[in-house]
């Protein structure tokens, strides 16, 4: 489990149009990576990830495209093959969607990560987290002791207590983005962008005759 933990001589798939820092971190690391084309629409295509034997890394939902995949979807493809690791990040989840974390306790190579970034508005805190099996968990205890040992803060250790435990601010920060996003969707749609069905903090535009290309 450690190796594939720690992606040794593995091979990784994920989106050509998703996170840049996957690719990053993929070079950094000497990783070999695939990057599956989104379709037309830039949608995510699970059938490529349900047939592919890399590893995998989806941002559900998506950045930039706001695409998010059903819970259902996601588990076809962690169901698929359980000699690969499946990593969903979900970063985006609080807003107005259904985490796959639950699927943890079914599939043992499922690993959720997850972040204060975003809905709780603590970017500069860097706080993270995933939610995995408890044997893979230990598996990912191990690495982190063997090339990143440092813990939190006490500081952010004590912002990220007291952002969990207030439920109702972060529904609030949650409501609010929300309602501004639908907002700005629809006001797009009024001067003809395509505006993608985001379910993220952002929106992913394009429009017919408008370009963002220079000269």
């Amino acid at each position: 489990m450690q190796r594939r933990a720690t992606c040794e001589q593995a091979r990784i798939a994920f989106p050509d149009v998703t996170y840049g820092f996957y690719e990053t971190m993929a070079k950094s690391f000497g990783i070999d990576y695939a990057k599956l084309p989104l379709r037309a629409d830039f949608t995510v295509d699970v059938k490529g990830y349900v047939e592919t034997d890399r590893h995998i890394v989806l941002a559900n939902p998506n950045a930039p495209t706001g695409y998010v995949l059903p819970v259902s979807e996601i588990e076809r493809i962690v169901a698929a093959n359980p000699q690969r690791l499946v990593v969903i990040d979900e970063a985006y989840v609080d807003y107005g969607n259904e985490s796959c974390v639950p699927l943890i306790h079914k599939y043992d190579n499922l690993i959720v990560v997850q972040t204060m970034s975003k809905s709780r508005n603590l970017a500069g805190a860097h706080i993270g987290y995933c939610f995995a099996s408890a044997a893979l968990i230990q598996d990912l205890e191990g690495l982190k002791a063997a090339f990143n040992p440092f813990n939190l803060s006490d500081v952010s250790m004590a912002i990220g207590t007291a952002a969990i435990e207030d439920e109702a601010y972060l529904q609030h920060c949650v409501q609010a983005t929300i309602t501004a996003r639908e907002y700005t969707k629809a006001e797009l749609r009024k001067l003809d962008f395509y505006v993608m069905d985001s379910h993220t903090n952002f929106v992913f535009v394009t429009h017919p005759w408008l370009t963002a290309a220079g000269e």
